[in-house]
């Protein structure tokens, strides 16, 4: 009986590294940025966001969220970023969106939410 519990407790702690492999939050997020692009349809502005992404482990798909928050705090906006990195490989993330101009107005600050990166194997 005791042979069983070593068995699931070593299968235990390879399916817990495997997974710590899986995610490997190896990078860095810096100079998070915008700029206004378009307000010449009424009630909506085009926005053009850029995100500098370092990649310092094992290649893998970064993921960067941005939020827009009020003065409060509560995401009001969001944009994010997906794209797939080498070993130690600097990309600097680019996309424009576009947003309600009442909502825009409403959002005091834009920091990173969620990032995570998956490794490629």
């Amino acid at each position: 009986k005791m042979k069983k519990y070593l068995i699931l407790f070593f299968l235990l702690i390879l399916s817990a590294t495997a997974l710590a492999d899986l995610f490997d939050n190896n990078f860095t997020v810096s100079n998070v940025d915008y700029k206004v692009i378009d307000q010449s349809v009424p009630g909506f502005i085009i926005v053009s966001f850029k995100v500098d992404v370092k990649n310092y482990g094992a290649p893998g798909a970064i993921y960067i969220e941005l939020q827009g928050v009020d003065s409060e705090g509560f995401e009001i906006l969001m944009h994010n970023f997906s794209e797939r990195f080498n070993q130690n490989e600097h990309k600097t993330f680019t996309g424009n969106r576009t947003f309600s101009l009442k909502k825009w107005n409403m959002v005091k600050e834009w920091k990173i939410g969620k990032s995570q990166k998956t490794t490629i194997r």
